[in-house]
């Protein structure tokens, strides 16, 4: 059995502040502005109206998808991956901030559970032109994408968070990540994978409540 993470949370200011540093551009700016409190906003809005018994489990938290959006605007990527979608809050706050910069096209990959559950629910339509959307196992389509792509700006993992699956994206990705590329990962609180990756990497890496993220050389 893999040990638990050991790596600490750092107070929310800091790690922005050194993010930005490690990206070479100020995030926090993009944190504060209208287009984030939007996308907000309007999915707050489509999780109220949804029946009850929706299941949200599988969703990013706003905060983590504030991280995403505000990274993705300052960053400027062309291109975004993504594994895990669920009903889609981090995917639509990426897609928000791509359509703001008039830039950029997201990939994701998900598995949706059996039943009716469709992933991406939550995607508004008017955002929907910049996504490309593959269903199936992380394991069986993200070498294959990766390889399409050969060059990624912005990662984000959150599909399955075990040990050997978030080794297995993490060293199929890093080498593909652009300069000063970012990785972001949810819940790395729930095994030492993103720790033990990144201090092999001597990379910039960093954790803020329950996600992480990390910058290419």
């Amino acid at each position: 059995m893999r040990r638990p993470a050991e790596l600490l949370a750092m107070n929310p200011e800091i790690f922005v502040r050194r993010l930005s540093d490690s990206v070479g551009v100020s995030i926090d700016t993009f944190l504060q502005e209208d287009g984030l409190q939007a996308i907000k906003a309007q999915v707050s809005s489509a999780q109220s109206n949804w029946a009850q018994g929706v299941q949200s489990f599988h969703d990013g938290t706003f905060s983590l998808a504030a991280i995403c959006y505000a990274v993705c605007r300052a960053r400027r990527p062309l291109i975004v991956l993504e594994t895990g979608v669920g009903n889609g809050v981090t995917t639509s706050f990426i897609l928000q901030a791509l359509a703001l910069n008039c830039a950029g096209e997201l990939w994701s990959i998900d598995l949706p559970p059996l039943g009716s559950f469709k992933s991406g629910g939550l995607v508004p339509d008017n955002l929907k032109s910049r996504w490309n959307y593959v269903r199936g196992r992380t394991r069986a389509k993200l070498p294959e994408i990766v390889k399409k792509l050969q060059s990624i700006d912005v990662f984000v993992h959150d599909s399955l968070h075990t040990y050997r699956n978030m080794l297995f994206e993490f060293r199929t990705v890093w080498p593909a990540l652009s300069a000063r590329g970012v990785l972001i990962s949810d819940d790395i609180s729930m095994n030492c994978a993103f720790e033990d990756f990144f201090r092999s990497k001597g990379a910039f890496f960093a954790r803020r409540e329950h996600f992480g993220a990390a910058v290419a050389n």
